[in-house]
């Protein structure tokens, strides 16, 4: 019905008039034709999809799969996903199972592939159609809506949600995914190239097998085994601190060394707490330290404290740091008191305990002369008339 408004209507007809139009006709955003712009644009978008019905026959070669491009009566094959029929010869051909589609060129296609490669002389026949506005996107099945959307900033994101699989080539292609990953490359052999930085999320991992040479840096860790043929150039720009197992708290100093701490499972660097003994000299390691390295020097504390710091009987030890000489000093165990005691005197003996001196008993012709013992005797010249007043046991001989 006519909504008019005549020069005589007042505002207040003007507004119903209007509203009751705006009902009548209702919203731009409900228009499901593919442009929404305005009533006119989708008028035209309808015009554009008025039903169009197009067949496209090919004369395959040997093991041929791809077909695109003329045909064999010099038409250009182009059709919108789900909108075709396929045929080999007499056989209706399944997408999927015997075929898969290709060629992307804003919402239609240009390429079918087959599963199968043809045989010489095969007909290959391609029945294209349009239809409602439903299913003019390119998608899988022919759906309300393509896979892909593109957002207003230009980007492209899918919203299928069983994986996405880009393939590099016409020919040959993957249709399902290989591994529980949902995107998958397949460049048909030639590789994946990527002109700048592949960057994975924290916490992620690269999970597979590098074949081949790795060029360049890697930030993160590695783990695997490298295989016989691979070769590491160089790894003169690493650092043993950058180790998953090397624990550094503070920075190392000269001569340092590294011990395992078995609590944490790392290497750090060595404390005091192993050689604190060793105290004295500059050369000595001080409280607080973690200079533990091995010099003469400290071999020989070491060695002295050992010494010197036990417990000894009737001995003492003394260290000359300067010299690195130890000096042994022995007490005496027994004095001469002790030594003059255990003796005694025997049979002809006699001993002085107090003088420490023995002397011999003599008798009969026996004398002590000086520190000789010797006989008592005298040369004369003829034997004397009397022993009257001579030693006892006094020998005369004449001569």
């Amino acid at each position: 019905m006519a909504k008019t408004v005549d020069q005589f209507s007042t505002i207040e007809n003007f507004r119903t008039k209007y509203n009751e139009l705006a009902v009548d006709v209702g919203e731009l955003s409900g228009l499901r034709t593919e442009s929404t712009t305005n009533v006119v644009d989708a008028l035209n978008s309808l015009e554009d999809k008025s039903f169009f019905f197009q067949e496209f026959q090919y004369v395959a070669t040997a093991s041929q799969t791809v077909f695109s491009g003329n045909d064999s009566d010099n038409n250009s094959l182009v059709f919108r996903s789900g909108r075709i029929q396929v045929f080999k010869n007499t056989n209706l051909l399944i997408l999927g199972t015997d075929y898969s589609i290709g060629g992307a060129d804003g919402n239609k296609h240009t390429e079918i592939t087959l599963n199968t490669g043809a045989s010489v002389g095969d007909v290959v026949s391609i029945f294209a159609y349009t239809g409602s506005y439903i299913g003019s996107s390119i998608g899988a099945g022919g759906g309300e809506a393509g896979q892909f959307t593109e957002t207003a900033i230009n980007t492209i994101y899918n919203k299928n949600a069983n994986g996405v699989i880009l393939n590099g080539s016409s020919t040959g292609r993957t249709t399902s995914l290989s591994t529980s990953a949902k995107i998958e490359f397949d460049s048909n052999g030639t590789g994946v190239y990527s002109q700048e930085d592949i960057t994975l999320a924290n916490g992620k991992n690269f999970v597979g097998n590098l074949t081949g040479n790795v060029t360049g840096n890697v930030t993160g860790n590695v783990s695997g085994t490298s295989g016989s043929s691979g070769t590491v150039s160089s790894i003169s720009s690493h650092s043993a601190s950058g180790l998953s197992d090397i624990n550094y708290t503070t920075t190392p100093t000269n001569g340092q060394i590294l011990v395992w701490d078995n609590a944490n499972g790392y290497w750090e660097p060595a404390t005091n707490q192993d050689m604190s003994s060793l105290s004295g000299d500059s050369d000595d390691i001080t409280e607080g330290t973690t200079n533990l390295f091995s010099t003469t020097e400290r071999i020989q504390d070491a060695a002295a404290s050992m010494i010197t710091s036990a417990t000894h009987s009737n001995i003492s030890v003394a260290y000359d740091d300067g010299l690195g000489t130890l000096t042994f000093t022995a007490g005496a165990t027994y004095s001469d008191t002790d030594a003059r005691g255990a003796l005694q005197g025997g049979a002809g003996l006699n001993y002085n305990s107090t003088t420490g001196e023995f002397g011999a008993n003599t008798s009969n012709g026996i004398e002590i002369n000086s520190d000789s013992i010797e006989l008592d005797y005298e040369i004369v010249n003829s034997a004397p008339s009397t022993a009257s007043g001579t030693s006892v046991g006094h020998l005369w001989f004449v001569i």
